[in-house]
C-alpha cells in the first residue's frame, strides 16, 4: 500500500475510533454512530456499509468481554487488514485490475 493510501486508511480508522469513543462517552447513540461513519467519504473508500456495521457492532457490544480474552489494538488491526484485503480482492475481480 502506498504512503498516501496508508495515511488515508489510518485516518479512516481514527475517525471510526473517535466515533466509537463518542458512543462510549454517551455523546451520540450507536445508530447515530453508524450513520456518521457511513457518511464519511474516507471511510467509504475502504469499507462498505456491512463492514462498517459489523465493526461498530463488534467494538460497541463485545469490547468489554473481549478484554478478558486478550483482544487488543493489534488484533483489531489484523481484523481490519483482513477486511481491507478482502475488499481489495473483490475490487480486483470486479474491475479486472
Amino acid at each position: 500500500m502506498g504512503k498516501v493510501k496508508e495515511w488515508a486508511f489510518d485516518e479512516a480508522e481514527k475517525f471510526i475510533d473517535d466515533t466509537i469513543k463518542k458512543v462510549k462517552d454517551g455523546i451520540i447513540t450507536q445508530g447515530e454512530a453508524v450513520e456518521t461513519v457511513k457518511e464519511n467519504s474516507l471511510v467509504k473508500t475502504f469499507f462498505n456499509d456491512d463492514d462498517i456495521e459489523l465493526m461498530l457492532e463488534h467494538e460497541l457490544n463485545y469490547s468489554k468481554s473481549t478484554k478478558k480474552r486478550g483482544y487488543n489494538k493489534s488484533t483489531k488491526k489484523r481484523w481490519l487488514s483482513a477486511v481491507f484485503l478482502n475488499a481489495w480482492k473483490l475490487l480486483k475481480k470486479v474491475f479486472q485490475i
